[in-house]
């Protein structure tokens, strides 16, 4: 007998890391396996330059450099219970299908939850994801203390919160 699949969308931030924490749970609690993804935007570095404008723009790493980052997430759970997949695409729509293609019993996702109008104008990731799942979703906020540390860190690189969001 199979187990079941826990899937948990993953953009490496500390939205993130809270929903991975809650589907390791989930996984133990219903005994079932978890499964990562992480959706890439691939994008002209040209048109990053969009991001001056104060938009979000797609993630200009490697399909390599994000294996690796996806690779490192650390998971309390034994290797043969925890796939990673790198799907290139739309972040909803991949997310969706994978959920669909693993047989997911539930979707587990982190938000950001930074305000309306961002939201309004660039569309949520999650709102699309609870409106297509065709599995339960859960929804973790990041914690107030990891938003207050990822925007240090953000300022420290030069990085402005609306470039990830």
């Amino acid at each position: 007998m199979t187990r079941p699949s826990v899937l948990c969308a993953t953009d490496f931030t500390a939205a993130s890391e809270e929903a991975v924490r809650v589907a390791v749970d989930e996984a133990l609690r219903r005994d079932a396996n978890l499964d990562l993804v992480h959706v890439w935007y691939p994008v002209d570095p040209v048109a990053a330059d969009i991001s001056s404008v104060g938009l979000p723009v797609c993630n200009t790493d490697t399909p390599v450099e994000l294996r690796a980052v996806l690779d490192r997430i650390a998971v309390s759970l034994p290797p043969d219970r925890v796939q990673r997949f790198l799907e290139v695409g739309i972040a909803s729509e991949k997310i969706v299908a994978k959920a669909k293609e693993l047989g997911s019993v539930v979707l587990v996702v982190g938000t950001h939850a930074r305000g309306p109008f961002m939201r309004w104008f660039v569309g949520s990731v999650v709102s699309e994801v609870l409106r297509h799942s065709p599995c339960p979703v859960l929804v973790c906020r990041t914690p107030p203390q990891a938003i207050q540390q990822e925007d240090g860190k953000q300022a420290e690189r030069g990085i402005r919160s609306s470039e990830l969001h």
